[in-house]
């Protein structure tokens, strides 16, 4: 082997490790668990029916904006997944071993089963934000 093809062998090795890397990097960004894992959001959410009676207009308000403010949390981590798929998809055809091609599709999957997730999750979260603003409303109107 040439000193030539070994400098070039070497660089495909390093860029190759390297989108290794940002995948993984990617797979433990998007975890599902990590994303929602918001004890003030739970605690509003988890709110019974008593509890909800008892809150004021300002509570309401506060509550729906920490609502609204997740919803924009997870919608910004929607459009990170979907950011990541397309740049695997791009950079793909850059994995040469049938493993890495397999890990790399692997990932594009479960990227499109969270993205879909995370759709459904975000529109809740609004809708129980539009609601807790419009339980707010109400109690300042009577």
């Amino acid at each position: 082997m040439t000193k030539e093809n070994e400098i070039s062998k070497t660089l495909y090795d390093q860029r190759l490790e390297e989108l290794q890397n940002k995948v993984e990097g990617i797979y433990k960004k998007v975890c599902l668990h990590v994303i929602l894992k918001n004890s003030k959001v739970e605690n509003i959410l988890s709110l019974s029916l008593e509890q909800l009676k008892g809150l004021d207009k300002g509570e309401c308000a506060e509550y729906a904006f920490m609502l609204a403010q997740h919803a924009l949390y997870i919608q910004k981590t929607i459009n990170t997944t979907q950011t990541y798929k397309q740049w695997l998809q791009k950079h793909q055809r850059q994995f040469i071993e049938d493993h890495d091609k397999t890990k790399v599709a692997q990932l594009i999957d479960h990227l499109e089963i969270q993205y879909s997730q995370l759709e459904y999750i975000v529109q809740r979260v609004d809708y129980l934000s539009k609601c807790m603003s419009n339980l707010g409303f109400s109690r300042r109107n009577s």
